[in-house]
């Protein structure tokens, strides 16, 4: 098959690109910064919240054991 080489041949070429610390540097500034950027300013709200809720749920079940622990006493 004269497509298998060629196909080869690209894939070894794009990731010798992709290895240069170069391309590395405009993929991490161009692409992957905003992305996390992007994400971070999306779900914050929405980890803080779960975090709250996590934060009331322990204290809940913090008094539950206390009040049953009371109550065998």
């Amino acid at each position: 098959m004269v497509l298998g080489p060629i196909t080869q041949e690209l894939i070894d070429q794009v990731i010798a690109e992709i290895k240069k610390e170069e391309t590395q540097i405009k993929i991490r500034t161009s692409l992957v910064d905003p992305l996390i950027k992007y994400l971070h300013s999306k779900v914050y709200t929405y980890l803080q919240f779960l975090g709250l809720l996590m934060g009331i749920m322990i204290f809940l079940l913090f008094i539950i054991l206390y009040m049953v622990w009371n109550r065998r006493l």
